[in-house]
């Protein structure tokens, strides 16, 4: 039992690893060490200590704040890169041959009545598929592939390789699955926007969740409004067949996951391994629920 006026160990406030006169409520997402206000790296899952905030090898630490910007570039993102290139490549392919754009349409779209038949890899594969027609020539593929580029490589190297491509590809997978749910039989859908939008929710969670002034901000100016026109512009410029349901399917998967990440990875010894199962778990998760539940929607 404590003496009179001295606090107990379960009700002392933790302090600063690296300053020990700084109370603080703040740990390390990696490490789980104390850490105050200005030993605090923001990073896409949480605060870092200097430490855990230090790459591996040959580098130098780079604040979180700069990695989304252009300068970063895709310096240890190949997954990013990996799917930027694939993808303009597919859409450089359709843009040549008729043919191969038909294909790509017919066997690669998230089609709801070819999914209700067993077709699950349409719940994936109509990332590669992006629109040829009209204004929509350049700015589908466009929008979404800058929009990888701004958000993805910086997500990449917070949470690694294997854990980020397990995001994109679940994210796309939740879109599809929102839109499976939530449309007709003859509801389809094509591009990567869910899956970007997938990117949005995790930044989102993340900076929301670092509890940094700094990083809210960051995540109210560059993100709130990809979110509403998101959200937004399907009702309101309802002839561009935009898919609200897509957005809102893989914002929410990205969000989903991103808070997976918060709650299992710090606790981890091998975090970057936690989040690729935690991602490849909703991935399958998806799957189940389309292949397990009865069709939402009657059959023609």
């Amino acid at each position: 039992m404590a003496m009179d006026g001295d606090e107990t160990p379960a009700t002392q406030s933790p302090v600063c690893y690296r300053h020990s006169d700084r109370a603080t409520r703040l740990a390390c997402s990696e490490c789980g060490k104390p850490i105050c206000a200005d030993c605090s790296h923001d990073s896409a899952v949480g605060q870092r200590c200097h430490e855990c905030a230090r790459p591996k090898g040959r580098n130098r630490i780079v604040d979180a704040r700069r990695t989304t910007g252009a300068l970063a570039g895709f310096t240890n993102a190949p997954v990013s890169l990996g799917i930027l290139i694939l993808t303009i490549g597919v859409f450089l392919a359709g843009l040549v041959s008729i043919d191969f754009r038909e294909w790509l349409t017919e066997n690669l779209a998230s089609f709801n009545l070819l999914i209700a038949d067993g077709e699950y890899w349409r719940l994936v594969s109509s990332a590669l598929v992006h629109s040829y027609f009209g204004t929509w020539l350049l700015l589908h593929i466009g929008f979404n592939m800058y929009f990888l580029y701004r958000l993805g490589p910086a997500l990449e190297r917070q949470v690694g390789s294997a854990a980020f491509l397990a995001l994109y590809l679940a994210t796309d997978a939740t879109a599809s699955l929102a839109g499976y749910l939530l449309g007709d039989a003859f509801f389809a859908s094509i591009g990567a926007s869910g899956a970007i939008f997938g990117l949005v929710g995790v930044w989102i969670y993340a900076l929301y969740k670092s509890g940094n002034r700094v990083a809210r901000a960051l995540a109210k100016e560059q993100l709130t409004w990809l979110v509403l026109i998101g959200i937004v512009l399907p009702f309101a410029a309802s002839g561009l067949n935009i898919s609200w349901q897509g957005h809102l399917g893989g914002l929410l998967g990205g969000f989903l996951i991103g808070w997976g990440w918060g709650e299992t990875a710090p606790r981890s010894t091998r975090p970057k391994v936690v989040r690729t199962i935690v991602a490849s778990a909703v991935l399958v998760a998806v799957f189940a629920v389309v292949a397990v539940l009865p069709t939402p929607f009657p059959l023609p």
